[in-house]
């Protein structure tokens, strides 16, 4: 019996503990969208174990996202090359704990806020749910995917 009972309290303690180091492994690698009013360029960072910070940029769609406001379910087309991309730059085992910023100023000042707001959760759902077929683990801020909005009032 105590035996069992041990067992049960190890294993336990062995899926927090887990649970608690996959929470805390972050990404050498960190993906940038910048989101302009003619188009969304890939930007991916590496910083290295000496604290150098090496980027590539990458490639560009266009038009901008706020050209997205009226049929923002085309979104999904748009932004996958770019993630298709980042995959391709960022290694396997670094893509789920990898975050994703998504920074856009200029022409989304031209939305309405619900647009605006539509076309956000939009590229977090894509990023979340279906990802293009990627590993990028996408949670809320704070996590692995950090959508950022309009430069002048979020981070």
């Amino acid at each position: 019996r105590v035996f069992a009972w041990l067992f049960a309290w190890l294993l336990t303690l062995l899926v927090v503990a887990e649970a608690e180091l996959d929470h805390l492994h972050q990404s050498e690698f960190t993906i940038v969208i910048d989101a302009g009013s003619t188009g969304c360029r890939l930007y991916v960072y590496h910083a290295g174990p000496d604290g150098t910070l090496t980027g590539k940029k990458g490639l560009k769609v266009k038009p901008g996202l706020s050209s997205f406001a009226k049929h923002p379910q085309d979104l999904a087309e748009y932004i996958k090359p770019l993630f298709v991309e980042a995959q391709e730059l960022v290694p396997a085992d670094q893509l789920a704990y990898t975050k994703v910023y998504l920074k856009a100023t200029a022409g989304m000042r031209l939305v309405t806020e619900e647009q605006g707001r539509v076309i956000y959760d939009t590229v977090y759902d894509y990023l979340s749910h279906a990802s293009g077929g990627s590993s990028l683990g996408c949670r809320p801020i704070g996590g692995g995917c950090l959508l950022a909005g309009r430069a002048d009032t979020q981070t």
